[in-house]
């Protein structure tokens, strides 16, 4: 029918390969594969990769797969906006890499429920805006420590090969220089990384309540933040306070 072939074109592609085998190339799967292009380019200007590496070189138990991550989306009215490509990691490994270290590196938590309850109270209380800041590749920005040996897999779909020592051309493996969205670790690192941003930068308080939520005093008022992993909650006393924290 036209509506199960309009579920079929809106439907979000599991894989790469699903991706190649999407029924409108000329339109659908050129999109994917431009958001693909964008996203593989989004991690060389940032650094994600410190370096290429032959698998033959390192213990390829610990190299963790790569994968994509696709989402359609849509506008306030369900209008397709944009086709997101992520590429993550999918790391299986890191709940043993976590029984080796501890549990708590592994973990990021948000702001709570009653907390979120609390900021929309006071802003409607004072007749304080709100302004929701979401954070574009939130994970990649802590670096990885330079002791510390991550080995991803090239993006599906995209296999690279590298000279090794004895002149063979193998299978290349990319080792971390940032963390990427699917590590274990990644949120409690970014979570840190914001943290003592905001702190120290900014200049705000942590509330001992809620660990997620900052606030600062200004002469026209106090600021609040509130923290949901890579989502922010800004209430500020008016336009040009929360201008001045951008």
């Amino acid at each position: 029918s036209a509506l199960g072939a309009l579920n079929a074109l809106n439907a979000e592609p599991k894989s790469h390969k699903e991706v190649l085998e999407r029924p409108s190339p000329e339109r659908e799967q050129c999109q994917w594969l431009d958001s693909e292009a964008a996203e593989r380019k989004n991690h060389e200007n940032n650094g994600t990769f410190r370096r290429r590496v032959p698998i033959t070189h390192i213990d390829k138990t610990k190299v963790i797969n790569s994968t994509w991550a696709y989402k359609n989306k849509t506008g306030s009215t369900g209008d397709l906006v944009e086709r997101k490509s992520r590429l993550a990691t999918a790391d299986i490994k890191g709940l043993k890499r976590h029984e080796e270290e501890d549990f708590e590196s592994g973990f990021s938590n948000g702001m709570t429920m009653c907390s979120f309850h609390c900021l929309t109270a006071i802003a409607a209380f004072l007749g304080y805006p709100m302004y929701q800041v979401d954070f574009t590749g939130a994970y990649l920005q802590k670096a990885v420590p330079i002791d510390k040996h991550i080995y991803v897999r090239c993006a599906p779909g995209y296999p690279e090969t590298i000279k090794d020592k004895w002149g063979n051309r193998v299978e290349a493996v990319y080792e971390l220089g940032k963390y990427m969205y699917g590590l274990q670790e990644a949120g409690a690192e970014w979570q840190v990384y914001l943290s003592d941003y905001v702190k120290d930068e900014c200049k705000f308080k942590q509330s001992w309540v809620d660990p997620n939520v900052y606030y600062r005093d200004t002469t026209e008022g106090r600021l609040f933040i509130g923290v949901y992993v890579d989502d922010l909650l800004i209430v500020a006393p008016n336009k040009g306070a929360y201008e001045t924290l951008q």
